[in-house]
Order: C-alpha cells, then sequence, then structure tokens
C-alpha cells in the first residue's frame, strides 16, 4: 500500500492534468496509515527529490516513472535523505525544487485530512463526489462547456465523466452541492488563471442545478 502512495505521489510531477485524480490520491494517503508529519517527510526527503527534475524536462507529457527504478530510488533515499532532511537548508531546496507540484499536493493534503474526520464506510462516497465536482470545475481550463440539454451527446466530456459518477455511486444534487460549497475555495488556487474561478463555480452551478430536474 505504501508503495502505491509513493507512486500515486510521484504522478505530481508528471507533465499531465492530475487535478481529476487528487480526490483518489487524498484516499490513498488516508488508506496508508502515514501521519500528516510523515506525509509531508515522504514528499520532501524522498518523492520531490527523485523526480522533480520531470516537470523541466523537455520531453514533453509521457506516462509515468519506471515503478521499480522509483521505488528502489525512493528507497534509497530513505536511508540517505541528504540535505533536504535539514531543517531550513532542506526546505528552501525544496521549495526551489517542488513549485510545480506543491499546489497539487497541498490540496490532496486538505482533502486527505477532510477524508479522515469521515467514518470509513462514507469516504468512497465522497471520494466520488469529489471527482464528479473537480471533473466539472477543472474542464473550464480544457473545453467550453456545451448546452444543457437533454441530448446526451450534447453536454461536454467532463459533464458526461461526472454524470456517470453520479448514477454509479447514487450522488445526490443537494450533496453534492453542500459538498462544493465548502472545498470551492481550496480549488480556485489550481485553476490555471485567477479570473476563471466565478465561471467555473457557474459551470459547476449549471450542472448541479441540471442533475436536480425531475427525470422524465
Amino acid at each position: 500500500m505504501l508503495d502505491d502512495l509513493v507512486v500515486a505521489l510521484s504522478e505530481l510531477y508528471l507533465d499531465t492534468d492530475v487535478r481529476d485524480a487528487l480526490p483518489r490520491l487524498a484516499q490513498r494517503i488516508v488508506s496508508s496509515g502515514l501521519t500528516r508529519s510523515q506525509i509531508e517527510q515522504l514528499w520532501r526527503c524522498q518523492i520531490t527529490p527523485t523526480v522533480h527534475w520531470n516537470l523541466r524536462s523537455p520531453a514533453g507529457e509521457w506516462a509515468g516513472f519506471d515503478r521499480h527504478w522509483l521505488l528502489s530510488e525512493v528507497a534509497r533515499r530513505r536511508e540517505k535523505p541528504g540535505v533536504v532532511a535539514w531543517p531550513l537548508v532542506g526546505r528552501i531546496v525544496h521549495r526551489l525544487r517542488a513549485f510545480g507540484a506543491e499546489p497539487e499536493f497541498r490540496a490532496a493534503l486538505w482533502l486527505a485530512e477532510r477524508l479522515r474526520g469521515l467514518p470509513e464506510p462514507k469516504r468512497a462516497r465522497r471520494v466520488a463526489m469529489w471527482q464528479a465536482l473537480l471533473t466539472v470545475y477543472y474542464a473550464v481550463d480544457g473545453e467550453l462547456a456545451a448546452p444543457h440539454t437533454d441530448a446526451e451527446h450534447s453536454r461536454a466530456p467532463s459533464q458526461r465523466s461526472a454524470d456517470l459518477l453520479v448514477r454509479r455511486h447514487e450522488l445526490d444534487a443537494n450533496e453534492l452541492s453542500d459538498e462544493f460549497r465548502a472545498i470551492c475555495d481550496a480549488l480556485a488556487p489550481l485553476l490555471s488563471r485567477e479570473p476563471l474561478a466565478t465561471r467555473a463555480e457557474s459551470q459547476v452551478a449549471a450542472w448541479l442545478d441540471r442533475l436536480s430536474q425531475p427525470k422524465h
């Protein structure tokens, strides 16, 4: 389980959009059984030193890190963390290395702390709610919202994906709305541009309004 968490955390350094995966990462963080301090240590002293270079690579987007290499390198750094383990210098070095992935890590950590407060049987449902909401919210960065009609083919791909989660987990529009209000302030810093927050919130509101309409 720890190995899976290491792989999931390392993926924050891939040159891809990882925001929709943050709810599942939060779930892995909680399931690992590690404390917040231990997760911070893993991120700062083992994950970031191993893979931070990828966001600066000119090679562009790619599928992922070799699992065997990644786990071996992380294990080596666990034994000999080097300068990043120093209290002051280590934090400065980490800040310089991690700036491209740190906001996503902090968001996942925030979601994980929120998830810890729930009874375990309710966690999977909450993660599904987050996935649906984040899918619609962050679509504002990559696509224009499709017209809100009853025709399935006319909806934006993000909303079709979110609709599948709603049906699979029997999510309710009211509980989705309540949860969105609780987490929306934490989502805005991950948008590509600050002015998009209002549009993203409106996009989610329109989607939730459609969900709340009686089915015919």
